[in-house]
């Protein structure tokens, strides 16, 4: 007899899994079945279980709805032994049983052999029962240990896992603050940078804008002394012009000065001899 693998039916029965994984009653597959994405349990199925048949006995792929029964080999009981059967094969029973009508029958009258023999019949159905009872509670008991102690490795193993995330948590929370610290420090350093660049800039506009003054000064200057030059030149033009005019004159004057002094001579002679 097959039950549904308790461990597997508790975390992926309905939860859009078509598959079906069975083990033999009162037993469960340990260490359980693990899938991170719960939805995903066909695919992790049948790619795991491709790897082992290859193929084998005709089947070329493991079918879409598939049935997988685990059980331990009578020989080894280390080895197990895996079927898979396919949902879509199998086919509702219209057989109409007959058995309740086939063996009923009206009780006319108390036959005491009939009647020890159907007791006894009764008291072996009983202690069958008894023994199955006593056999099951044993499973139970078995079942629950193992569950226990799983539960216990599981809690074990999470406390684990959970100490190692904490410390990496905390790596990580002081790697950030790190880099938040470092970051803060750039930022304090872009804005001196920028601060400084603000400044340059205003520098620099402020030179551009005296170069662009100087340029305009040097040009009113050499035009400055352009003009300066043309009226230089022409007032020495003029100053030629009137010292050759005042030596003209002065020379006329000279002569005429020389002249009257000759005719004064003249005169001074003349005026001697009439004595």
């Amino acid at each position: 007899h097959f039950w549904l693998d308790p461990l597997w039916s508790r975390y992926y029965r309905g939860r859009g899994n078509e598959c079906w994984v069975f083990v033999p009653k009162g037993m469960t597959l340990f260490p359980p079945m693990h899938c991170w994405d719960a939805t995903d349990m066909d695919s992790y199925l049948r790619d795991v279980l491709s790897q082992w048949f290859h193929g084998q006995y005709g089947v070329a792929a493991i079918p879409e709805k598939a049935i997988y029964l685990f059980e331990p080999s009578p020989h080894a009981p280390e080895e197990i032994h895996i079927s898979v059967l396919d949902q879509s094969l199998f086919q509702p029973l219209h057989t109409q049983l007959g058995w309740f009508n086939d063996n009923l029958a009206i009780m006319n009258e108390l036959g005491v052999d009939e009647f020890i023999r159907t007791l006894a019949n009764d008291i072996a159905k009983r202690d069958i029962a008894a023994r199955v009872s006593q056999e099951a509670q044993a499973m139970v008991a078995t079942f629950t240990a193992a569950a226990e102690e799983t539960s216990r490795q599981v809690a074990a193993k999470t406390a684990e896992l959970t100490t190692v995330l904490t410390a990496e948590v905390h790596k990580v929370v002081r790697q950030a603050q790190t880099t938040t610290e470092e970051i803060r420090d750039l930022n304090q350093r872009l804005a001196t940078l920028q601060g400084l660049y603000d400044e340059i800039q205003r520098v620099t506009t402020e030179t551009e804008t005296m170069v662009m003054q100087t340029d305009k000064q040097i040009d009113e200057t050499a035009q400055f002394t352009v003009n300066l030059r043309q009226r230089v030149e022409s007032a020495l033009a003029d100053a030629q012009s009137a010292r050759q005019e005042v030596q003209a004159r002065v020379a006329t004057e000279v002569a005429l000065l020389e002249q009257t002094h000759a005719d004064l001579h003249a005169i001074l002679a003349q005026l001697r001899e009439e004595r």
